[in-house]
């Protein structure tokens, strides 16, 4: 999975729950948010979570909706500048 990172090199990841944030290094910040290390990291509820516990529905949705911010901030380079993003 790291050499296909490093070869792919995108500009954010999508990690989907506690054990992919870990793996990353990135177990001490919360779902829902973005974060500026080596890269862009966007931590989120892992799907499922959603399918098991119903009333984990809501909290998904408004992580997907601050991914698509975090995304739109990649892409115009403004990530930096936002407070959406936290520095490592």
């Amino acid at each position: 999975l790291m050499q296909q990172i490093v070869t792919i090199n995108p500009r954010i990841i999508v990690l989907l729950g506690r054990v992919a944030a870990r793996a990353a290094g990135m177990g001490n910040h919360k779902e829902g948010e973005c974060v500026k290390a080596d890269r862009v990291y966007f931590l989120a509820m892992h799907p499922a979570a959603a399918v098991r516990i119903k009333t984990n529905m809501p909290k998904i949705e408004k992580e997907f909706k601050m991914l698509g911010r975090c995304i739109l901030l990649v892409g115009s380079e403004m990530c930096i500048r936002d407070s959406l993003l936290i520095d490592n």
